[in-house]
């Protein structure tokens, strides 16, 4: 699957759908980055690279740094290999996805392929569980850089209440990788349900006033 920094996300949606459909009882999704030259110049000719720091929603925001990373993620049917212990259990509700075609390198500042995308799994989550699958936690994209925090942000002032759900990511610390970008959020979030503890963006000490739905 290859998508940019959307590459390991997809590669899950590819996933769940196939054990949706019984087609297999499992899925190892891999994913692994290295900075090489082209990569590198890429995101220089974009001048999308912060000289200092990622501080993402940050007032003072930069830009992004590259990453490196590498991650291994299992998929299982539940109804075949059903989890030893209701502690190990972490079960992937849903998963929305659209593409928008705005451009090759940036998204649309209205956000509105990511609400489509989030509506899809909110949709989803909702219909398939007995109880209202109320959203804890949000680690966002949160690349750094300018044109993303605003993009994100439509989608916080329409689904997330300010001040009621916590928004964090990743990127601040591992860097904005692209094969294993999703991948890191996605394990993120798993540690934060097996842990019930919320992490924070270090980096971010005074958050933009002009995004008005963090």
């Amino acid at each position: 699957m290859s998508n940019a920094c959307a590459s390991s996300l997809g590669a899950l949606y590819l996933a769940n759908s196939w054990i949706e459909k019984k087609r297999v009882r499992r899925v190892l999704v891999l994913a692994a980055d290295h900075v090489g030259r082209f990569v590198m110049q890429g995101f220089q000719s974009l001048q999308a690279l912060s000289p200092t720091r990622v501080q993402p929603f940050a007032r003072n925001r930069d830009g992004l740094r590259l990453g490196e990373a590498a991650t291994a993620i299992l998929l299982c049917d539940p109804e075949v290999e059903p989890f030893t212990s209701a502690r190990d259990a972490l079960t992937l509700e849903a998963i929305g996805m659209d593409t928008e075609g705005y451009a090759v390198t940036r998204p649309s500042q209205s956000g509105t392929s990511l609400k489509k995308a989030c509506s899809i799994a909110m949709g989803k989550a909702r219909s398939e569980s007995a109880r209202d699958p109320a959203v804890d936690l949000v680690i966002a994209h949160g690349t750094g850089t300018q044109i993303n925090e605003v993009a994100e942000n439509q989608v916080f002032q329409t689904f997330f209440p300010e001040g009621l759900t916590p928004i964090t990511g990743t990127k601040w610390s591992i860097g904005h990788t692209l094969a294993a970008s999703g991948a890191m959020d996605f394990i993120a979030g798993c540690y934060a349900l097996r842990t019930q503890r919320v992490f924070k963006m270090a980096n971010t000490h005074e958050v933009d006033s002009k995004l008005s739905g963090r």
